[in-house]
């Protein structure tokens, strides 16, 4: 509140101590109230307060309400709070529910362009999780096919043989399934063998550095090439630097994900970047 703003800005002064403000649009947190109660909500503002202090050694970091943008929470910070808290399901039916929105309403911009969705390991073992899928996208007049259901390898950590039986009911709907982070982990080459996935997406590891090492870059070639020769679609994580491209296109892969590119972007400010044309951020 503002007189509590105002009591610690004027003790730092009189301490005359540097500090910094960090002002936050809470309004997003709202939103995850709605949905997910308030106790998820507070946690997930205090991981992103410590963070921010962390950016600012030795300052003080006051927060307000206010604004008309929502805060964007990532979600490797509020996906391990909500399975914590057992919200993860709703959640994600949600995000599933925003997502085929989403594609109806580039459809009729006469864009079609598949979305991706992250799910939790929860979600994948759950029995109903495929045909609930499947349910929200015929609600919403969405194919399957345009729908990437994303995982990660620690999810077969918990239960193999449920994860094979979610993988293969979400397949059988026609969702398109994606294997994020390849490579992060040691058991990522074993799981192409079990595992029917459509898209691998290389974890941003092995991008890094492929321009001052020769080592990196014949890894990077090998583990494309296997992926390849296996028919999946390839897509580099991490692509931040222009020096990365004509290296990456020697190699052959050529769909990349990365803040050279853009950033995540609001539906209306997408259109609007999509209609234009995209260029590479400066």
């Amino acid at each position: 509140n503002r007189l509590g703003l105002r009591s610690a800005l004027e003790e730092l002064v009189d301490e005359q101590q540097h500090f910094v403000l960090s002002f936050i649009d809470l309004d997003g947190f709202k939103q995850i109230n709605d949905i997910a109660g308030h106790e998820l909500g507070d946690e997930c503002l205090q991981i992103v307060a410590r963070l921010l202090s962390s950016a600012f050694p030795a300052s003080a970091i006051v927060t307000r309400w206010g604004g008309d943008e929502f805060i964007i929470v990532s979600p490797g910070i509020f996906i391990p709070l909500a399975e914590q808290h057992g919200l993860d399901m709703d959640i994600g039916l949600v995000a599933l529910e925003s997502a085929c929105e989403y594609i109806s309403m580039l459809e009729t911009e006469r864009i079609s362009l598949p979305l991706s969705v992250n799910i939790s390991a929860n979600q994948l073992l759950s029995e109903s999780f495929a045909e609930d899928a499947a349910a929200i996208c015929a609600e919403h007049f969405v194919s399957p096919e345009l729908v990437e259901i994303e995982i990660t390898e620690s999810i077969f950590i918990q239960d193999e043989a449920a994860a094979i039986r979610g993988l293969a009911a979400l397949k059988s709907h026609g969702f398109i399934l994606a294997l994020d982070d390849f490579g992060s982990g040691f058991s990522s080459l074993s799981y192409l063998r079990k595992f029917d996935f459509d898209v691998i997406k290389l974890d941003r590891s092995l991008v890094k550095g492929i321009d001052g090492s020769e080592r990196a870059r014949a890894l990077l070639n090998g583990i494309y090439k296997m992926l390849d020769s296996l028919r999946l679609e390839v897509i580099i994580e991490g692509v931040d630097n222009s020096a990365y491209l004509p290296l990456l296109e020697n190699i052959g892969i050529n769909v990349y994900q990365g803040f050279l590119f853009e950033k995540p972007l609001p539906y209306d400010q997408f259109i609007l970047k999509h209609t234009q044309g995209w260029r590479m951020v400066k």
